[in-house]
C-alpha cells in the first residue's frame, strides 16, 4: 500500500486510501476465510471419524455439515480473492 500511495501511476487511475484499505480488507478477510474454511473441513473429517468409531449415528449430520461449510467457505474465499486480482 505504501508504494501505491507514494508512486501513484500516471493515466486515469486514482487510488485513494479508502480504496486501498478496502482492497486490503478483502484480502485479509478472504485469506482468513480460506484458511478457516480448510480448518473447519479438516475438523469435520476428524469429528466424522470419531462419530463413526463411537457409533453415534444420530449426530453424523454435524460433521457432514462442517465439511460442507468448510468447503463452501474455502471456495467462496477463493472466488473473492481471485475477483480482487482480476
Amino acid at each position: 500500500m505504501g508504494i501505491l500511495i507514494t508512486f501513484p501511476g500516471g493515466g486515469g487511475v486514482h487510488l485513494t486510501m479508502g480504496v486501498l484499505l478496502e482492497i486490503f480488507g478483502f484480502m485479509v478477510c478472504g485469506a482468513f476465510g480460506f484458511f478457516l474454511g480448510i480448518a473447519g473441513a479438516v475438523m469435520g473429517i476428524v469429528a466424522g471419524i470419531v462419530t463413526l468409531v463411537k457409533k453415534r449415528f444420530g449426530i453424523i449430520w454435524m460433521p457432514i455439515l462442517s465439511i460442507l461449510l468448510g468447503i463452501a467457505a474455502t471456495v467462496i474465499a477463493t472466488l473473492v480473492l481471485v475477483s480482487i486480482s482480476a
